[in-house]
């Protein structure tokens, strides 16, 4: 995905964007699905749900942005602590604000009813610190279907869910699909804007409101120019191949 196509598009589908502000500035809250903020940092921004964050970092037409990773368990996240492992540190200001929720469990529960009392809770802690931040009348990007799904988000100008997977096909998570397939259904319900991937995706969530699909693609300006090889593969006997982050 290439570093400027996906803020037009969201200009073209989410007409909730084009809200008052500063200099004609809007306010953003994004949220991750699965994968954090540190994780997009360590893999060098390359997914797609990174690459739109990057473009909205960078967009000179978005104003206050918060960055909401999704839950991670407490216990784990202070055990990583003290094992040594330091995250890399967000670009904080008094524009840019990440929030990183916690609680004891590790994973989603399965039940829509727990699903439920869990994004109500989520839901909740952006409103928070997206009050706390000073945005107005935020308009709330996430790629999580749980978020697009089961969070009220009332607060929030308008809701465009960024469908990057196929999420009830996956075997890893089975356990979720019965899920998945709800939150469909209360995206379509409600009406919020679905930007998609590919026409499976868009084809499974049947969106009723504003919708795009946004294939993947490569920034071709990044590859004109090889980088430098990290020392330890470049310590390595040829033939060799090696993979950026291993």
């Amino acid at each position: 995905m290439g570093a400027s196509g996906p803020t037009s598009q969201w200009q073209r589908v989410d007409a909730s964007l084009e809200v008052p502000g500063t200099e004609g500035r809007r306010d953003v809250v994004f949220t991750f699905y699965q994968e954090t903020w540190a994780d997009a940092l360590n893999r060098e921004m390359y997914m797609a749900g990174d690459r739109l964050l990057a473009t909205l970092m960078a967009e000179p037409s978005v104003g206050r942005l918060l960055v909401a990773d999704p839950y991670r368990s407490a216990p784990i996240r202070w055990a990583r602590r003290l094992s040594g492992e330091r995250p890399g540190r967000f670009p904080q200001s008094g524009q840019r604000a990440l929030v990183q929720p916690k609680r004891l469990r590790r994973r989603d529960p399965a039940s829509v009813r727990g699903l439920e009392r869990v994004y109500r809770a989520y839901d909740r802690t952006l409103e928070r610190h997206a009050a706390k931040l000073g945005a107005e009348q935020p308009t709330v990007i996430t790629t999580s279907p749980f978020v697009a799904g089961f969070s009220p988000l009332r607060w929030a100008r308008g809701v465009t869910f960024y469908a990057w997977d196929d999420w009830p096909s996956g075997l890893p998570v089975k356990r979720w699909w019965t899920a998945y397939e709800e939150a469909f259904a209360r995206i379509r319900d409600s009406g919020r804007a679905v930007v998609g991937e590919s026409h499976a995706i868009m084809d499974r969530i049947r969106p009723t409101g504003p919708s795009a699909i946004v294939p993947n693609g490569v920034a071709t300006e990044e590859w004109r120019r090889p980088r430098e090889p990290p020392p330890w593969c470049a310590e390595l006997p040829s033939p060799k191949s090696c993979t950026s982050g291993s």
